[in-house]
């Protein structure tokens, strides 16, 4: 489907949506549609190109997030190659470099405040399923917030409650394991923070 079609679709999801452009100038023409769209960068959508073009942050009208590749670098490696395979020939010994670019975060990845809040206590929700004494006390401790306002953040960010993200969350684990594993139902249910038979079966 077209960009813009795509774009439909994200506004009605209610998770954050992360893109990956292959280049800075086709960061700046999604985020310029999603803005059309009437998608947040930074709310409903992160963005990062490849780059660093800083000219494609100044027309999107918000600071791109881009790898900055290693351009120097690698036109290094690949003329040290072709000397090797120049004066050695077959026998050369191979080359192989893994040439890492390096993230310049800006505003189109970078989520609100109340987006991290949301999207941490979804992280910690993910990694900590198996704890059966996970609430939203807790949640928002580990959080590092106020049960307030990890309740505003979850209802912007995700349109639910933290109680029913973790409810949501379990669930969908529980789902997931059985019906892509042999794994036996209790355990299920204590991998996915349901400890008790009765509670699960529930």
């Amino acid at each position: 489907p077209s960009l813009p079609d795509q774009l439909k679709a994200i506004k009605n999801q209610s998770e954050l949506i992360g893109v990956f452009c292959s280049n800075d100038m086709a960061a700046r023409e999604l985020i310029i549609i999603a803005r059309q769209q009437g998608v947040k960068c930074g709310k409903d959508l992160l963005v990062v190109g490849v780059g660093n073009d800083p000219s494609e942050s100044i027309f999107a009208g918000i600071g791109i997030s881009s790898f900055k590749e290693p351009i120097r670098e690698t036109g290094y490696f690949a003329a040290q190659a072709l000397h090797d395979r120049l004066r050695f020939g077959q026998q050369g010994t191979k080359q192989e470099r893994l040439l890492l670019g390096q993230l310049i975060p800006r505003d189109s990845s970078l989520a609100s405040n109340r987006a991290r809040i949301g999207q941490k206590a979804a992280q910690y929700i993910n990694e900590h399923l198996s704890d059966s004494d996970l609430d939203v006390a807790s949640l928002a401790r580990q959080v590092g917030v106020s049960r307030r306002s990890l309740e505003l953040a979850t209802n912007e960010q995700f349109k639910t409650s933290p109680y029913q993200m973790i409810a949501k969350f379990r669930f969908d684990a529980a789902v997931k394991l059985l019906h892509s594993t042999h794994i036996p139902v209790m355990e299920v249910g204590a991998r996915c923070g349901y400890p008790e038979a009765h509670h699960f079966s529930a």
